[in-house]
């Protein structure tokens, strides 16, 4: 039977601010943040999750060739995982707006994206590390990253993450890799897209993911279902 009603995220909206690496000026500004992303990838399905959100903060975005790169000024306001009701759920942050240390008292599956609590917010891509996974990894199911946020991991997370629960590691156009309960799952995009900028495919990846998994419980299934997403999302942005 299907699980997927059972969705909830927490995350948070943003006013995106785009920037041309060179000569450095603004190029706009738009929505963004992970929660419309990963909302919008899910509503596509038919879903209407539960949603928390914490403060609107503005993510100036350095656009590059194939890459882009956040700062955000401002500190957010911590708050607490809040209650939720639903069987899984979706955390992707900006920065660590959202505190997991009571993640213990969650019952459900947990599928956290990385980024915002590796990445150092007070220049254009700097990293930091994770100070308090180690508290908080033992009640997360899923942990998902790219190559370089998954490396901010401490070497012992990572392996019990492989071992014993799921972790994702993104590889742009190269595809992903999924290692679930000890299995190893590496999957290729059928298509390679050529977008101006890649804002929201990793949320649009993840929500994707969560679905197929949810639905099927087949992590192949759901990592090329979440990449045939990803692909037909970068081809729409203009």
């Amino acid at each position: 039977m299907s699980r997927t009603k059972n969705i909830s995220v927490v995350s948070s909206y943003a006013t995106d601010r785009l920037i041309e690496a060179r000569p450095g000026k603004v190029i706009r500004e738009q929505k963004g943040g992970p929660v419309l992303y990963l909302a919008h990838a899910l509503e596509k399905h038919g879903l209407h999750p539960e949603i928390f959100t914490g403060e609107k903060l503005l993510v100036e975005i350095l656009v590059k060739q194939n890459d882009e790169f956040g700062s955000i000024k401002q500190k957010p306001e911590r708050l607490p995982l809040p209650p939720i009701k639903t069987g899984s759920a979706i955390v992707s942050t900006i920065l660590d707006e959202w505190d997991l240390s009571n993640a213990g008292e969650y019952p459900g599956l947990l599928f956290v994206d990385i980024q915002g609590y590796v990445r150092d917010g007070s220049d254009f891509g700097e990293k930091k590390a994770w100070e308090d996974v180690r508290n908080i990894a033992p009640f997360v199911f899923c942990l998902k990253g790219n190559t370089v946020e998954i490396g901010m991991l401490p070497p012992d997370i990572i392996e019990n993450q492989k071992k014993d629960k799921m972790l994702i590691v993104t590889k742009d156009k190269a595809g992903t890799e999924v290692f679930f309960r000890g299995n190893h799952v590496i999957s290729a995009p059928s298509r390679i897209v050529h977008p101006p900028n890649t804002i929201g495919a990793g949320d649009t990846f993840f929500a994707n993911f969560v679905y197929q998994f949810m639905t099927t419980d087949n992590v192949e299934s759901a990592a090329h279902f979440a990449l045939d997403k990803t692909s037909e999302f970068l081809s729409k942005i203009k």
